[in-house]
């Protein structure tokens, strides 16, 4: 059986070509804990046989690109179980192949609190479809729980292409969107973050997590300004950006996910896919002024970006390479002009904890973050779990740049609002 490489498989195998990442999601999953192994490795394959997609190898054809689906037999290609930290590391930083298949695997750490790591193929999925993956393995699993016998009724392998999300933008819309937001996506940058060029590199994954009090004191100011979280922590990004490159004013583009799925209407899980989108904020931050007036700033561009059609330039332009060119024409001139600015913030938003509920074990902290760079190339990633933020930032780097990192995530916690409020309680940056 095959199907179809969307757009948006074809870009994501191309950034690995080009050398921005290596389209890669990870998740950590911390439990309280012990979890039940065999139910886990019943309700991983379950997710396999449930999602096709997940059981197939990518074949690469220039822009031809389609889905082979591959008979899944040895378990340990889906869920490996280790028990020691390094070796789970190691697993943690590890990526697919998409030409081989599965297109997700897990890694538990089995200790005295469980620790379930796992990797999906960013070419078969966004973040938003891949905390949707997380949440159903949850679900079959307190399913099979309390019924052994469970099985799903059910298969997921809808519609993966941007054509449901296009044919709700009204056509004088999209070319409104293609003419006038031409700078929205897809747009270099001369302004990189300070990274070595050592050579001795190995890939790294950073994590900062903002407890209970700092999550709520954030909620607070968000209500009390009428801001989100996202415009808070971009505002502390750019803040700390400024501090980092040792300049008076940030004019420089940064580009941010948009998850195209707001056009849809509805959230139902009927395929995986990747509805994201990028577009490009460029605002002027001086380093004088205070953060409220940064997250102000930036607040009213997000809100001017929201109500002009956010993230739609970047699909309209790709669906008209491909559909004026051809698979095999539009891949090539997608391959030659694709842009990518060094620095880059993504926000994968929460995890719903009443979604993910693994039953019979509590969880600790959940995070989701996105593929590791490759030097030049820079993203901060946010998200949340319960009233627990995680920031993180992936690289394969040196040494070097993992201790410049390492102090960079906590000057984004210092430019938080809350920074000053009250003593909180220190939470240290841990690598994985």
């Amino acid at each position: 059986m095959k199907y179809k490489a969307e757009i948006f498989d074809k870009v994501q195998h191309l950034y690995q070509e080009t050398g921005f990442n290596d389209h890669q999601l990870h998740s950590t999953i911390r439990f309280k804990g012990k979890v039940n192994v065999e139910i886990l490795e019943k309700a991983v394959m379950m997710l396999l046989d449930t999602i096709p997609i997940l059981s197939c190898a990518y074949r690469h054809d220039h822009g031809r690109d389609y889905w082979k689906k591959i008979k899944i037999v040895d378990k340990r290609d889906v869920l490996l179980i280790v028990h020691d930290q390094r070796t789970f590391d190691y697993y943690c930083t590890s990526k697919l192949n998409a030409l081989n298949a599965p297109q997700i695997n897990m890694c538990l750490y089995a200790a005295e609190h469980d620790t379930l790591g796992i990797i999906m193929n960013h070419m078969v999925s966004d973040a938003a479809g891949f905390k949707q993956c997380l949440y159903l393995l949850s679900q079959f699993y307190s399913n099979l729980m309390v019924s052994p016998h469970y099985r799903p009724n059910y298969k997921i392998y809808g519609d993966r292409s941007l054509k449901g999300i296009m044919k709700r933008i009204p056509l004088r819309r999209r070319l409104i969107s293609l003419i006038f937001q031409n700078k929205e996506s897809n747009r270099a940058s001369r302004i990189s973050f300070p990274l070595s060029d050592e050579s001795d590199v190995f890939p790294f994954i950073i994590t900062r997590e903002l407890d209970t009090l700092k999550y709520r004191q954030i909620r607070a100011y968000c209500k009390a300004n009428d801001v989100t979280v996202n415009d808070v922590f971009l505002a502390a990004y750019y803040r700390a950006l400024i501090k980092k490159l040792q300049v008076e004013t940030a004019f420089f583009e940064l580009p941010i996910m948009v998850d195209m799925r707001r056009y849809l209407g509805h959230h139902e899980f009927n395929a995986l896919s990747n509805f994201s989108s990028t577009v490009i904020m460029n605002i002027p931050v001086d380093r004088a002024e205070g953060f409220d007036e940064t997250v102000a700033k930036i607040n009213r561009e997000m809100m001017h970006k929201k109500a002009s059609d956010i993230g739609v330039n970047g699909l309209v332009k790709l669906q008209l390479i491909f559909k004026m060119l051809g698979d095999r024409q539009g891949f090539k001139t997608v391959k030659n002009h694709l842009n990518n600015p060094p620095i880059c913030m993504t926000n994968v938003g929460a995890i719903d904890a009443s979604k993910l509920i693994f039953k019979g074990v509590e969880i600790e902290n959940a995070f989701v973050c996105g593929s590791i760079k490759y030097r030049p190339h820079f993203q901060v990633a946010l998200s949340g779990f319960q009233e627990t933020l995680t920031l993180s930032s992936n690289l394969y780097g040196s040494r070097t740049d993992y201790d410049r990192i390492l102090n960079f995530l906590a000057v984004v916690e210092g430019e938080l609002p809350i920074a000053d409020a009250v003593a909180c309680s220190a939470i240290g940056a841990t690598a994985v």
